[in-house]
């Protein structure tokens, strides 16, 4: 059974972590080639879901069937995690970058660390230490250095605001409702009942015979979708949930927000995409707040 407690090996739970963080940061790579094809966000989110299900129900089945047991009154936890969390944490971030604020979106989506860290405060009596709430401000302000908001005029839809912060705290709960379930249970099964809930979710909001049509239409993609649901969600939710188990949540949503960086680079060197010295600046306070969150001694 899998508690969360701090590792033996905090270096590799913090490796673990940022590794996670910047496979999230990737995403776009498969995303953007879905949506050329013509998949919805909403198709995506539910289809790199099911690849994850598949993935981690076929390991379970092979190495431990009786994992896949869980008491009903449990089921609450991965309703959490799966529906509540993944699946409608992407639905609120997607509607935030769909309505052309993905920079908006970017921020208000971090400020996931802050809510982790009240809820563990809340919930689990962690600590507040001088160094999670510096390198907290320092990824607040490197997530604004990098999306460029705050430097022009920027009308800002009330459904926007609210779909950003949405984001974030569903984003957060993650980490809650995963923190609960590894008390009880080993992290193999929170990630199948994670996954299936958040398929089953997002299963409700889409056509399965449109979407199937199109991976037939255009075989290419299933390539695609492989990759965003094993190297875009499977193997990094693996990655967060082994680490935070080994740390803190709050140190670990804190060390897991290199992604926005991950992101703006990739965006330079794959897209074309524009730089400036802000962004680099947003990028170099990111990677010091993991620097400083990194070098701190594990609490008890």
């Amino acid at each position: 059974m899998i508690m969360s407690t701090p590792s033996r090996s905090p270096a590799l739970a913090l490796c673990s972590v940022i590794s996670a963080g910047i496979l999230w940061g990737t995403i776009s790579l498969y995303i953007r080639p879905l949506s050329h094809f013509g998949f919805t966000m909403g198709q995506v989110v539910f289809l790199r879901s099911l690849v994850a299900l598949g993935l981690t129900g076929l390991f379970l089945w092979v190495r431990c069937p009786e994992k896949f047991l869980i008491s009903p009154r449990d089921i609450w936890l991965f309703v959490g995690s799966g529906g509540i969390s993944v699946c409608c944490f992407s639905w609120c971030y997607f509607h935030t970058i769909s309505r052309g604020f993905a920079a908006v979106g970017g921020v208000l989506l971090y400020t996931s660390p802050a809510f982790v860290l009240l809820l563990s405060r809340l919930l689990f009596r962690e600590r507040w230490t001088s160094r999670k709430l510096a390198s907290l401000g320092l990824i607040l302000l490197g997530c604004l250095l990098v999306s460029g908001v705050g430097f022009s005029q920027l009308a800002l839809p009330w459904d926007i605001l609210a779909a950003g912060l949405a984001s974030g705290f569903l984003y957060a709960l993650y980490s809650i409702f995963a923190t609960l379930a590894l008390k009880k249970y080993t992290l193999p099964t929170l990630l199948f009942y994670t996954f299936f809930f958040s398929a089953l979710a997002g299963l409700f909001t889409l056509s399965p015979i449109q979407t199937c049509q199109l991976c037939l239409q255009h075989p290419q993609s299933l390539l695609w979708i492989a990759c965003a649901g094993i190297l875009g969600t499977a193997l990094p939710y693996l990655l967060y949930s082994w680490g935070m188990a080994r740390t803190t949540p709050g140190k670990a949503a804190i060390l897991v927000a290199v992604e926005p960086a991950i992101c703006t680079i990739l965006g330079f060197l794959c897209y074309g995409e524009e730089t400036s010295p802000g962004r680099l600046l947003g990028i170099l306070a990111v990677l010091t707040a993991i620097v400083l969150l990194g070098t701190a001694k594990e609490e008890s």
